[in-house]
C-alpha cells in the first residue's frame, strides 16, 4: 500500500493486482474481496466493493433503485455517502421532498444509535449526506454488503413512508379541486362566451 504526503491512498496491491486509491478509499471488484473480513482492513483504509472495473471505469454496486448510495467498508463500519443533484434527479417526486424525508429518517436512526456521524447539506441544487453504520469486525465483505443492501433497502422504504406524511397535505389540497370533467366543461364555457361572466 502506498500513501501520499496527506495520508491519501495512491495505490493498493491486493491478490496480485494494483488498485488506485482516491482519498482513503480503494475500489476493488466485489468477487475479489468477498471473503475478506472487515477486521482485516487496515485502519484509515476503506474498501469500496464494486461490480467491476473496466478501462479505468468503475461500475458501482447499486444499493437502491432511486438513491445513489456509495458504501465504503472499514474495519468496523460501513461509511455511506450520497450525492444527488436536482438537474439529474429522475423521480416523479421532487428531490426537495426526498431530501426532507431522508433527513428525517436518518436523524431518527441516529437517535436510536443505528447510525452515527450523520451530516447533510442541501443548497437547492446538490443534496449530500453521509453517515456510518456500525458493523461487526468479524463480518466478511460479502456478509457486510448483504447487510447493507438490506439496511439501505429498508431505509428507502422508510423514506417512502415518510414521503406519504410530507405529501399528505398537498394531496388533500389537490383532492379539494373540482373533478376534471367539471373543469373541462367550465373551460369550454369560458371559450364559447368569454364576456358572459364579466
Amino acid at each position: 500500500m502506498l500513501f501520499d504526503e496527506y495520508g491519501d491512498i495512491i495505490r493498493l496491491e491486493f491478490d496480485g493486482e494494483v488498485y488506485e486509491g482516491h482519498g482513503h478509499v480503494v475500489s476493488i471488484p466485489f468477487v475479489k474481496v468477498a471473503d475478506v473480513k472487515l477486521e482485516e482492513i487496515p485502519e484509515d483504509v476503506y474498501i469500496e466493493p464494486v461490480e467491476r472495473i473496466k478501462d479505468n471505469v468503475i461500475y458501482p454496486i447499486r444499493y437502491s433503485e432511486i438513491l445513489a448510495f456509495e458504501v465504503h467498508y472499514g474495519p468496523d463500519e460501513a461509511f455511506v455517502e450520497l450525492m444527488e443533484r436536482r438537474k439529474f434527479w429522475e423521480s416523479y417526486i421532487g428531490l426537495d421532498a426526498y431530501a426532507e424525508a431522508l433527513e428525517k429518517v436518518l436523524k431518527e436512526l441516529e437517535s436510536r444509535r443505528l447510525i452515527a456521524g450523520f451530516h447533510a447539506d442541501w443548497d437547492g441544487d446538490y443534496f449530500t449526506c453521509q453517515f456510518s453504520v456500525p458493523l461487526s469486525p468479524r463480518l466478511t465483505l460479502e456478509e457486510a454488503v448483504a447487510a447493507m443492501r438490506k439496511f439501505l433497502e429498508l431505509l428507502s422504504l422508510a423514506v417512502k413512508r415518510v414521503l406519504v406524511d410530507i405529501l399528505a397535505p398537498l394531496v388533500e389540497e389537490l383532492e379539494a379541486y373540482p373533478p376534471l370533467d367539471d373543469l373541462e366543461e367550465e373551460m369550454a364555457k369560458a371559450l364559447s362566451s368569454p364576456l358572459s361572466e364579466q
